[in-house]
């Protein structure tokens, strides 16, 4: 059987967790037994891509800035007592209340550090692979080094507030591993904000610099891997959340220029995120892993909001403060299904409204699951991500609002031609667009607002005032006694 590498685990029992790598599940390999051919390096690539994927598309990870943000809320349970309550992944963290000794997210944690343990295993040998050409050695290393970058910015947006929380960024941010770590041997530190963007900085630049036009996965699917358009996609992500306005807009435009690829046009819109197939804007989306009976997919996007029936549906629906910001004409409310569940409500059955998302394509082909992927990043995106940076460098500046326009101008709404309040209007645009993609939050920090959460909310306290120590989450207090130099987040 073909040995794929599913992760490293940095608290297994081994003399050392660099010796060792897990394969399909139960079953341990030696690095050196592993990494002494091309296959095998490989197969150790795909796996540490297939571990990203699954962490990034989980339930926690993929579900909770829209839910923290207000853009989700919940549906009633399947059962004979249909009430709607917060779902057991939340419990604690929806009412901003996550707790440090039983941490909902440390699994989410550990797997981030986990897949960077990986990452690192492989780029401290890189230079022993002499059977690659230096080709493909500098194509594994870009890759490897913006995976390194993207999987660090991931765990910087739970665990440590944004970069404009300090003026300079010189607040705690999280450990920046940049080589294998080994339980009770390495202690790391938390870095600053600021240092942990110079880190993913420098690994972007170097990514940039040796990309190759041939991916280092012979793959019918580019874009399920990183190259240099989806890395500076994913830059000037990163910058943006960073504050990095230039390097945003650098690289946002130059994807927007140069990556040949083009909105999705109105008229194939709405069908296209319906359908199982990636709307064709996207710029990345990792591959979604096929069962293990090779029936259909292992998981969906569309796992989490789905509806067939009043009797069959998912956990999660789209709050009403989400669905009035769409204007009339607006074509992606298309993408929200209004359906009538009866609900328990003090007592009494009543039918209530609840909005479900088709944003994501999902269905049985000869009964097999056919599931669309997450799409991670896409030409929209750059659009807004090139709008603000703009904004903000240059206020009232027109080439902002060319930028905003051509969104607005897609989804069937007006141009917006007054200057004045250009940036209340891109983030409002964000969170249209982009909702359900998992950014929500994490604008709101950025843009230094409150959480306001009012139709749909069941939480005790639904709103947060920023600033505040809990728009962030407790490390995991596993970490902080394993390790003496790590410091918890205030207020945790």
């Amino acid at each position: 059987m073909r040995k794929i590498i599913y992760f490293i685990t940095i608290l297994i029992s081994l003399n050392s967790c660099s010796d060792f790598l897990e394969v399909q599940p139960g079953l341990l390999v030696s690095v050196d037994e592993q990494l002494t051919t091309e296959t095998g390096v490989e197969e150790a690539l795909r796996g540490m891509y297939l571990d990203l994927e699954a962490t990034v598309t989980s339930e926690r990870v993929f579900i909770y800035p829209d839910l923290i943000g207000g853009n989700l809320s919940f549906s009633p349970d399947l059962d004979a007592t249909p009430e709607v309550d917060i779902d057991n992944n939340f419990t604690n963290s929806y009412e901003f209340n996550d707790m440090a000794m039983e941490s909902e997210f440390q699994s989410t944690y550990e797997s981030y550090y986990n897949i960077i343990n990986h990452i690192n295993i492989l780029l401290s040998r890189i230079n022993d692979f002499n059977f690659l050409s230096t080709e493909r050695i500098n194509q594994l290393q870009a890759e490897l080094l913006t995976s390194r970058a993207y999987t660090h910015y991931l765990l910087s947006l739970k665990f440590s507030q944004h970069h404009g929380f300090t003026s300079n960024g010189s607040h705690l941010g999280i450990v920046y591993n940049t080589t294998p770590i080994e339980v009770a041997v390495d202690f790391p530190a938390r870095a600053t904000v600021a240092e942990n963007y110079q880190s993913m900085k420098t690994d972007l630049d170097i990514a940039l610099q040796l990309y190759t036009d041939v991916p280092f996965i012979d793959t019918r699917n580019p874009i399920g891997y990183f190259n240099e358009i989806s890395t500076r996609a994913i830059y000037s992500r990163i910058a943006l959340q960073m504050e990095d306005w230039q390097t945003a807009l650098d690289q946002s435009s130059n994807v927007i220029n140069t990556s040949g690829i083009v909105l999705t046009p109105a008229i194939n819109y709405v069908e296209q995120w319906q359908s199982v197939d990636r709307i064709n804007e996207t710029l990345l989306s990792f591959n979604t892993p096929l069962a293990s009976d090779n029936n259909g997919t292992t998981s969906s996007i569309q796992d989490f909001y789905s509806y067939s029936s009043p009797t069959l549906y998912e956990e999660y629906v789209v709050s009403l403060d989400l669905i009035e910001l769409f204007e009339p004409g607006d074509i992606r409310s298309q993408l929200y299904s209004l359906q009538n569940i009866p609900t328990l409500i003090n007592g009494n059955l009543i039918s209530q409204d609840y909005y479900f998302t088709t944003k994501y394509g999902s269905t049985l082909l000869d009964d097999v699951r056919i599931a669309s992927s997450r799409i991670n990043v896409r030409l929209s995106e750059m659009y807004l991500i090139a709008a603000e940076s703009q904004e903000r460098l240059s206020p009232g500046n027109s080439q902002s609002l060319i930028w905003l326009n051509d969104i607005r101008m897609r989804a069937g709404l007006a141009s917006i031609t007054n200057t004045n309040n250009v940036l209340e209007e891109i983030f409002l645009e964000r969170r249209r667009e982009l909702a359900v993609e998992g950014f929500l939050l994490y604008d709101i920090a950025r843009f230094k607002r409150d959480i306001l959460r009012d139709n749909g909310c069941i939480a005790n306290v639904c709103n947060l005032n920023y600033p505040s120590n809990f728009f962030i989450l407790p490390i995991p207090f596993e970490s902080i006694e394993l390790n003496q130099n790590m410091i918890q987040n205030e207020g945790y």
